[in-house]
Order: structure tokens, then sequence, then C-alpha cells
């Protein structure tokens, strides 16, 4: 039994846009299946565990899984391997393991989450929950978090408007004059004041000519014999203090900037002048003015920073970026404020510009459905912890998958006895609200953000998942990339493609429709493929997995020591048959309800076909196409905040009918278990190497020529055969290659092929 909402009774969510226009197209490793308009949620009620119901499906499902590219999860270590960095740890590079490195082992809990997550997407279940958090109501399941922004002089986009002319650039009289305050009068100088709890105050700063801080030109600063350096915090410095006033910002502009600004600045006191800290502002070649901020007023009592304020703070802070901020976390940090009209504290930064929060956190946009009584598949086939004393425990077990058969080494070959230096990857940032939430204009100035009314005027975007973009080979150096930010690097040992491993999944007390769901987060369409592990942006962790189901009758299970319980194939397929076909009905009947129009088959309801795009691996496309550019190199493109089109807008056309696939056979699943595929690890290599679609032909020949050759020669003749037959096939002949390949041609094959 289920609930589902009618669609008379319930909103329909906004929907992202369909096409976005080229110029205005943006392109992720990353996209969204879209939220339902209603959840899912189950009516049954719990079974007592206690014995196993006559009147429900105990079994297992035996697992093959294939990697399809390099795969990666890190091992545990001992405890004293945590005051190394990892690139100095081997113990901290390895692959999951049982204790002996070079058995690598994928965790029972890496593939629970992984079909845990297509359950709850297949099954329309809520996106999150909300549960009391820290103050107020938090949402579960997804980071609910306050997000800052600075978007200083930016006025083609709403967030841009609202920062400068209701914050911090409030304009001064007639709109027509031009002047603005610079900052609003709202924004104070004062110093952090960390207390022996841990807790954060604001100790105000003296208030000389009406201002807490006054600005100070780069050439009084060399007059005085300053030196400035990166973030620059200079004690004691001896300004003198003036009042606001109108200046120019450029010869012949109109707009006019009131701010305090000083005729002079000294290292040693003198009676016209006041003590202060000189904060720099940015780079110090690129700014010519900066700040002093005068010395604390003890006479002023201390402002609290909220805790929620200052977790907002320290997570904006310590966020990486291209350019470095100065950190504000110790007593005496000198630091800048900004109040409300009534004085409340709203935000602190580093500089008078600094980054401030959105009105509304990003769990307010996930639609909840907080009406609903239930719990959603996911949560009453896995468990579910948010609900305090009414925790419950999950129906299904997963063993660790383990290496299957006699296969050669399941390591990359190569140099560095297989261990890589992956690309580096930025945390996804939800500040980039142009592909976080559904938009329904692609113009920068109508796009929605955390400004706009929450689940009224826009959503999240979805359940976000990861493009398969082919082999990582051209992500994975041999040695560190040449990047200047360090902290982020990271050593690897993956798996490498056409790696078999073994699990099974136990399951006790599901009923068909949960068992329906189970059995199709795993038996995906044929051109589709699961993702595991870690590097999922570069193109790690795409598998094939195949499962053969075996349900126990418990009653024959115990009658006798030595009996296993299985039921019968002919009983076993149709109780499987008739599970499959009770959850697709009521995905069908659900999406009829709550959305419509009605689909033929589960994988033709349209938030399901977004899912089906994303898992694609026959059709998948193009690395370029899902390639997330570096905003850091592109700044142009970023400051666009070009949008990000839907699934179906990128992978176009129809895909192959799931329905019209061959049924899947458990006796070719156990078989190919048994006796595994191989390929020796050097030829999956070039294989990964040569699928690269970001290298030149060129570029390859080169790799080719390398260490890679050595190995290459060492093969016996069928498998150096297969080498050149890979690399014909993949790099035609022309005036460039020619050359290269007669003498890869000669190392391999000295006699002519």
């Amino acid at each position: 039994m289920a609930k589902s909402g009618s669609n008379t009774d319930q909103k329909k969510l906004v929907r992202h846009l369909d096409e976005v226009p080229p110029d205005r197209r943006a392109t992720a490793t990353y996209n969204f299946v879209p939220l339902p308009d209603k959840a899912f949620v189950s009516s049954e009620p719990m079974p007592d565990r206690s014995f196993l119901s006559p009147e429900r499906l105990h079994g297992l499902i035996e697992l093959t899984i294939r990697t399809e590219t390099e795969l990666y999860t890190r091992a545990a270590y001992p405890p004293a391997e945590d005051s190394k960095e990892v690139v100095e740890s081997e113990l901290r590079q390895a692959f999951y393991h049982h204790g002996v490195a070079a058995h690598p082992v994928i965790p029972g809990s890496t593939l629970r989450g992984a079909i845990r997550n297509l359950v709850e997407i297949l099954g329309h279940a809520h996106l999150t929950r909300f549960s009391v958090k820290h103050s107020g109501r938090r949402a579960e399941r997804i980071r609910d978090e306050t997000l800052v922004y600075r978007a200083v002089a930016d006025q083609s986009s709403p967030p841009g408007r609202q920062y400068n002319t209701k914050t911090f650039l409030p304009p001064i009289g007639r709109p027509d004059l031009k002047h603005f305050d610079y900052p609003s009068p709202r924004v104070r100088a004062g110093y952090l004041d960390v207390g022996a709890d841990g807790a954060w105050s604001i100790r105000p700063a003296r208030q000389h000519q009406g201002t807490s801080f006054i600005r100070v030109h780069l050439n009084l600063i060399r007059s005085a014999a300053i030196e400035l350096t990166h973030n620059s915090v200079i004690a004691g410095v001896w300004v003198a203090p003036a009042r606001p006033e109108l200046h120019p910002v450029g010869k012949n502009s109109p707009f006019r900037l009131r701010y305090a600004k000083s005729t002079a600045l000294a290292k040693e006191p003198r009676s016209e002048l006041v003590r202060g800290t000189l904060v720099q502002s940015g780079e110090a070649t690129k700014r010519t003015m900066h700040a002093v901020v005068y010395e604390q007023d003890h006479e002023r009592p201390l402002i609290l920073v909220p805790d929620d304020i200052k977790r907002a703070f320290e997570d904006d802070r310590d966020m990486q970026r291209g350019i470095a901020c100065r950190k504000v976390r110790s007593s005496g940090d000198p630091l800048f404020y900004l109040v409300d009209a009534k004085e409340q504290l709203v935000f602190l930064g580093p500089t008078t510009f600094f980054r401030i929060p959105y009105p509304h956190r990003t769990g307010e946009y996930a639609d909840v459905h907080a009406a609903d009584d239930g719990l959603d598949l996911a949560e009453s086939i896995f468990g579910t912890m948010t609900r305090g004393q009414d925790a419950r425990r999950g129906r299904v077990e997963f063993e660790d998958a383990q290496l299957g058969g006699d296969q050669a080494d399941p390591f990359l070959g190569g140099a560095e006895n297989g261990h890589r230096w992956p690309s580096i990857l930025a945390t996804p940032k939800p500040t980039s609200y142009q592909n976080y939430l559904v938009q329904t204009a692609p113009e920068k100035d109508e796009l929605k953000s955390y400004i706009d009314d929450p689940v009224k005027e826009t959503v999240v975007r979805g359940f976000k998942r990861y493009w398969h973009r082919g082999s990582a080979a051209t992500d994975l150096h041999v040695r560190p990339p040449a990047d200047k930010n360090k902290t982020q690097f990271t050593r690897i040992r993956p798996v490498r493609p056409g790696v078999h491993f073994q699990s099974r999944i136990h399951f006790e007390n599901l009923t068909e429709l949960e068992l329906g769901a189970l059995l199709a987060s795993i038996e995906l369409p044929s051109g589709a493929r699961h993702h595991l592990g870690m590097g999922k942006p570069l193109g790690l962790g795409t598998i094939r997995l195949e499962g053969r189901t075996r349900l126990v009758n418990p009653v024959q299970r115990w009658l006798a020591l030595d009996a296993d319980g299985f039921i019968p194939d002919p009983e076993n397929e149709d109780r499987l048959r008739r599970a499959r076909a009770a959850f697709e009905r009521a995905m069908l009947q659900h999406h009829v309800q709550t959305s419509g129009p009605p689909a033929d088959t589960l994988w033709a309801i349209p938030r399901l076909d977004a899912l089906r795009r994303l898992l694609e691996w026959d059709q998948k496309p193009g690395r370029k196409e899902t390639l997330s550019p570096d905003p850091t190199i592109d700044g142009r493109r970023a400051r666009e905040r070009r949008v990000l089109p839907a699934p179906s807008d990128i992978l176009l056309g129809p895909l192959e009918s799931p329905s019209n696939l061959p049924p899947r056979d458990p006796a070719s699943a156990s078989a190919s278990a048994e006796a595994p595929e191989s390929e020796p690890p050097v030829i999956g290599e070039l294989r990964a190497l040569l699928d690269g679609e970001d290298v030149s032909a060129g570029e390859k020949l080169k790799a080719v020529e390398g260490p890679l050759l050595v190995q290459l020669e060492a093969l016996p003749v069928g498998g150096r055969r297969d080498a050149w037959s890979l690399i014909a096939k993949a790099i035609t002949e022309n005036k460039k290659t020619r050359d290269a390949r007669t003498r890869i041609r000669m190392r391999l094959l000295p006699e002519p092929p």
C-alpha cells in the first residue's frame, strides 16, 4: 500500500528551462534529476524484525561488478597516519583493502550508498526532510547552509543590485546625481574578540569624525615608508582623521563616492594623528586605496556574534578560492561588520566590501512535503536516522566486494607502481545559483537566486549526479600537476578498467514494491552504468553492475540443517517479475496523479528520463560537453553566469528503449563471474590513453613512445598485435603522425603486420 497525492491538492513545482540558447549555455561535469512534484510514501507498517514473515520476500542478490573506467575508494589507515599529508603516506593513498594492499576491496557501504541514491530517485523520494537542528528548522539529507556572496558594482544581476543599491552602496539624494556612500554608514570597523569558550564577539573601533575607519592612498603609505605584503595587517600606525566627503571616481565620470580619506600617515605618533591598524585591501600592486581601522574602543560594549553567523563566516573563510583572503580567526584581528536598521549584526568580513549571507538557506529551496506521513521507499528499505527515537533499521545488507577469480594486476600499470596524481577538483559550489536552482529564463538579469522566494519562485534543481565521461587517463598524472595551490593535491592508486569484483546483497521482509525498487536500481537499461567511488568529475568510477536475485523460503530453509531454502527458478522468476511490475505500476500511477501526463514505462517518466541520460554510457556526451570550466582561467564566462541546461538539452534525442532490451540471463551473469574477461594492465592503460577526447593525436603518440612502449614491447606477440591494432584504429596516418606511427609499429611488430 502507498499514499500518493492528487494533482488537485498539490501544486506542481517550478520546472527548469527546456532549452538554453547557445550563447547562454554552461557546461559542467554534473547535472540534476528534477524533484518529484510530490514524494511517494509508503503506508505499509514496518515488519517485526524478530522473525521472517512468510508474507514477505527474503533472499540475496549476487553482484558482478566490472570496472569500465578507473576506480578508486580510499583505504582505512592507522590513526598514526593522520599526522601526515596524503601525498606523504602510501597507506593513505592505497585502495580500500582488508589488510593486503595488493587485493583491492570495494566497501559494502560504497555500494549501499550508490544503490540507495538510485532508489531515492526512482522511488520519488523526498530530497530532504526538516528537523530541529542548531536553531530553528533545518533540512536533512542535503547540506542546509547559509550561503554568502559578494557583488561589488554588479548591477546586471538581482543579487548584485541588492548587494550594492540596498546594502553597501546606497545612493545619496536624487538617483540622477549618481552620488553613493562608499560603503554604507552601516558598515563599521572593529576587532575580533575570542572568548575562553570559543565564542566570538566584536570589539568596536573608536569613532573619529563620524567613522570607525579611514581610507589611505597607496602613495601615502609609500611616503611613510610602510611596506605592504599580501594581506598585510600593520598595527600601530598613526593617521590623520577626516570626515566622510564626496570624491570623484575619475576625471570625466559623473559618479561621486562618499568616504573618509586621510591626508597624513606615519609609523610614529604625532599630535595631530590618532592610532590605528593598517589593513591591506586586496593585492598591494592592484589597489591604490587601503583602510586604517581606528584602535579598539573599550568603553563600548562587545557585540556578540551568533553561532549561525560564526559558522557561515568560517565556512566561507575556509573555502578554497583562486586568491586567498585574509583569515580572520584570532583575538585582535581587525574586521568590518554590517548592522541592520535596528543595529543588529548582519555579517562580518576582512575588507570593507565583504561577502554577506543570502536571505534564505539552501534547504528552504528543497520542497520537503512536510505534511506527508510515512516513510519513502529508500527510508523504508535502507532505514533512517532522521526521526529521533523513531529511527528505523534497514532490511538490506551489502557485503564488501571482493576481487573475482584469477586476474592480472588490478591496478594501473606503468610508472610509480600505479600511483597517480589526479587533476585538482574544486568543491562543487551551490553559490553558482544559475546551476543549482531551477531557472525559468536564461538571461543574467532574470536569473533566480537565493534572494527569491523559496519553492514559490524557484527550487533546487534536484538530485545531483555526475555524467559518465569515459576514461580519466588524461587527468591521472604520474607527476604532480603544475599548480601553485599544493594544499589541494592528492595521490591515489586506482584500479584499472576491466577488473571484476563480486559481492552480495542480503534482504529480508521486503514487500513486492520494495524489492521492485531495489531491482530497478540495479537492473539498469543496457546502455547505462552505475557510479562508485571518488573522482567522478574526472571520469573515475564508472562500473557495469549485474545481479542475480535468488529468493529464499524461510520455512524450507529451516526444515533441515543442509537446506538452502532457495525457491525453484520458475517460481523465483515469476515472483521477481511481479515485484518489478509492482514497482513500475506504482511509480506510473504516482506520476499520473501528481504530475502527468501518463508515461508508458518507468524510464519514460520525464524526471527519470533525465536520470537515464545521466546514467548513459554507450551514448554519453563528449568530454567537452560535460567539462566544468575553471573560473580562475575563464573569469569572463564565470561572471556571465551562464545557465546549465537540463540533461535532455545536452544528450539529445531518444535513447534505446529499455523495453526492447533482452532480459538479463542469470546464468550468463554467473558465468561471467566464474570466468572474467581480462587483459594485460598495460593494454588497459593504452586503451584509456587512446580514448581521451581532449588529447591530440600528437600528444597521444608522444605518451605512447614513453615508458608505456617499453611495457608493450614486453608483451607476447599476440598482445603486441592487439596494442598496435588499438593504436592504428585510434590514430589515423597523416603527415603529422606518420613518423611516430612507423616508429611505434617497428618496435611492436618488427615484421610487417
